[in-house]
């Protein structure tokens, strides 16, 4: 089969995995930006994001998937051909659950999967680990990240913690907000703006904890990978998040606790990856364009 996989080019990690996995079960695939020509015809389509695009005017098997950012973005996704979709996946099951009920009150008959995101421990350096110094947050500077509650957490923690930020800036306002406060509570604060991803191992090694402090969240990949790499995850409690991580955190104080006193268990990270986060998953996306899961 030849399989279309259509995403933006933001160099989202699932891509390259996707091609290789199809490729292993025997079809051709094609990455195509949503906005792409094409010349030739596709059997099938994975549409990596649930919004409208001209592929799937395509008369071809077509298998979507919902993330955060679709998700609360309701006006593209209530409008989409549903006749046209073979099966709609979530990584988040609060997510799953909001949707399916949108799904029933209208009658719409409609596949739904939950299938959550894969890390390939093969590109993550894992070894056992313990409690430190060293905060990681993976993430863009946004204000859905909730950077602010990071820095509450930090000034609740003795003065020689410091935070680390890998992303790009996308808010100025928020930018200058993180500096003036990290110098009011006598923090050390670092961003390092976008890193490339090849080089998110290396930047991962010397930090002690992985922080997700966002508001809302799919499915995470920068948590996954950080625990593949046997790093502590201290999880805010998102829509979905107890689903997905044990001991997330809702005030302020949990955090420090967790940080502070909480088990350390870096083998146990990395089998939750292995157990439900391993390349198995999309593995089974793979089948679903073969009609079976």
């Amino acid at each position: 089969m030849k399989v279309g996989i259509i995403a933006p080019d933001w160099g989202n990690s699932w891509i390259p995995i996707f091609k290789n996995l199809l490729e292993e079960a025997g079809h051709e695939s094609f990455h195509f930006k949503p906005d792409d020509e094409h010349s030739y015809p596709l059997d099938a389509c994975i549409h990596m994001w649930a919004r409208n695009n001209r592929f799937l005017n395509l008369s071809a098997k077509h298998i979507m998937v919902m993330r955060r950012y679709e998700f609360f973005d309701p006006n593209h996704w209530t409008a989409l051909p549903w006749d046209k979709i073979e099966h709609l996946i979530f990584c988040n099951n609060w997510m799953k659950e909001q949707v399916d009920g949108y799904f029933k009150d209208r009658g719409i008959e409609q596949n739904t999967h939950l299938i959550y995101n894969a890390a390939d421990t093969s590109q993550w350096t894992y070894r056992k680990r313990k409690h430190g110094k060293k905060i990681g947050m993976a993430c863009h500077v946004h204000q859905k990240k909730n950077i602010p509650l990071a820095l509450q957490i930090l000034e609740h923690l003795p003065s020689d913690y410091e935070l680390h930020i890998a992303g790009a800036v996308q808010d100025s306002c928020l930018f200058e907000y993180i500096y003036n406060i990290s110098r009011q509570i006598k923090r050390k604060v670092v961003i390092y703006g976008q890193i490339q991803r090849d080089k998110l191992d290396s930047w991962w090694e010397d930090k002690n904890y992985c922080l997700s402090t966002s508001i809302s969240e799919g499915n995470p990949n920068n948590v996954l990978e950080a625990m593949a790499k046997g790093i502590k995850p201290v999880v805010h409690a998102w829509p979905g998040a107890e689903d997905q991580f044990e001991g997330v955190f809702y005030t302020v104080a949990e955090a420090v606790a967790e940080i502070l006193r909480g088990n350390y268990e870096s083998e146990k990270y990395l089998n939750q990856i292995n157990t439900n986060h391993s390349l198995t998953n999309y593995k089974k996306i793979v089948k679903l364009i073969q009609g079976g899961i």
